[in-house]
């Protein structure tokens, strides 16, 4: 079983900055590159924020962008918030760098979600709500979209963990998310 880590619990990386970064590289690109970045496209494309460190070190190129590396390079070309918004976006990919070298380093792996479940359900650890009797799939909710709150990473990884798992072992059931 390959260890899976959560960009954003695991390395405080939003999935979206990195597909926007992505994004604006592979429109204006043309179609031989296109082809070559298709495997990261996939990865970006895929739901969850589930993946491997091999994986995670593919999505990391896009951390930041050239333009960014222009504007820290030319700071006189460029607005004060360009700079500071270049300078702020480059500091927090170098910290997520850091620490996919220390994931590598330690093995470390995802969050432990057995705590939250005892506390929070009828379930006593993760493995007893894969496990679940009959046609059992829990319900996560997971709250409004615009108020980003601890209980809802929590909840997302999860939703997005129990996925995962249940994938791996060909299990169809998935979590239902309100």
């Amino acid at each position: 079983m390959t260890t899976t880590h959560h960009l954003l619990l695991d390395l405080h990386v939003r999935k979206a900055s990195l597909k926007r970064n992505f994004d604006s590289i592979y429109t204006t690109t043309d179609e031989a590159r296109q082809v070559e970045l298709e495997p990261v496209r996939a990865l970006l494309a895929a739901p969850g924020q589930l993946y491997s460190l091999d994986e995670i070190t593919q999505l990391f190129d896009w951390l930041w962008t050239s333009h960014d590396d222009c504007v820290i390079e030319n700071p006189d070309d460029h607005t004060p918030l360009e700079v500071y918004t270049a300078t702020q976006k480059i500091e927090r990919g170098e910290a997520a760098l850091a620490r996919l070298e220390s994931l590598k380093a330690h093995g470390l792996g995802v969050i432990k979600f057995d705590g939250y479940l005892r506390e929070r359900t009828g379930f006593r650890d993760f493995d007893s709500l894969l496990n679940a009797k009959g046609d059992y799939a829990p319900t996560i909710a997971m709250g409004p979209i615009h108020e980003i709150t601890d209980t809802q990473v929590i909840r997302h990884a999860l939703a997005d963990a129990y996925d995962a798992a249940q994938a791996q072992r060909g299990d169809p059931r998935r979590a239902f998310r309100s």
